[in-house]
């Protein structure tokens, strides 16, 4: 059964050589394209000396309060040191 299939897959490949190539050449083509290229969201696109932060404040936070939130993030990191905040 399973020889078969491949003796009928086989014979197919030899009978169409030409489009054979062409997609064996497509697909080695396509397997050698970077990575990076191809999922943009595989490798970071941060410098190897940045740190990037997520921060979210809770739903329904005033902005005044999100400033104030974010701004003693900003503070803290240029100081090296992060406070203590809640986990949401």
């Amino acid at each position: 059964m399973v020889q078969d299939r491949y003796a009928q897959s086989l014979e197919t490949v030899l009978n169409h050589r030409r489009i054979a190539l062409i997609a064996s050449a497509a697909i080695m083509a396509t397997s050698c394209y970077p990575p990076a290229l191809r999922w943009p969201g595989l490798l970071p696109s941060v410098d190897a000396g940045q740190i990037r932060l997520h921060v979210r404040a809770q739903p329904g936070t005033r902005i005044e309060t999100t400033k104030v939130l974010f701004s003693q993030v900003e503070g803290a990191d240029s100081q090296g040191h992060f406070p203590r905040m809640n986990s949401t």
